[in-house]
């Protein structure tokens, strides 16, 4: 059986003013089975690097909060060379939830309450890891 992959899309993250809290940015997700690489060539896509995130997915709410270190590839096997143990665990929090920005509300006001909502529960998982984590806004 063949095993899937996940194809991640980041665009690029809304203005600093707007958002100065959090790193506002839209992605999607694609589940692949089979070859990813022609799939996603197929898309447009050109690959610029590779790399593994080996470490943890938790869910909290509407977060996914992912804890990993990169592992770099070895260029005659494909395969991952485990990360040196001073390799940096790296945290992503994200919303796992659809949030539309440019939708209108019935009123024709945008909706902001729910990107809110979403930073305030990155917010909220920032202050509970307060002293472990720095979970400030990094535009990458």
């Amino acid at each position: 059986m063949e095993s899937g992959w996940t194809l991640f899309s980041y665009l690029k993250p809304e203005s600093v003013r707007v958002h100065p809290e959090a790193t506002v940015r839209p992605w999607a997700t694609c589940e692949v089975i089979g070859d990813a690489l022609s799939f996603a060539s197929a898309l447009g896509y050109v690959q610029r690097s590779q790399i593994y995130k080996r470490g943890y997915a938790f869910r909290r709410g509407a977060l996914i909060i992912q804890m990993f270190q990169q592992e770099q590839v070895d260029p005659k096997t494909s395969l991952p060379i485990p990360a040196h143990t001073d390799t940096l665990w790296e945290v992503e929090v994200k919303t796992a939830t659809q949030v539309n920005t440019s939708a209108p509300a019935s009123s024709g006001h945008v909706q902001v309450s729910t990107v809110r909502a979403a930073i305030d529960a990155v917010l909220e998982v920032q202050l509970i890891m307060k002293g472990l984590l720095d979970l400030r806004r990094q535009d990458l």
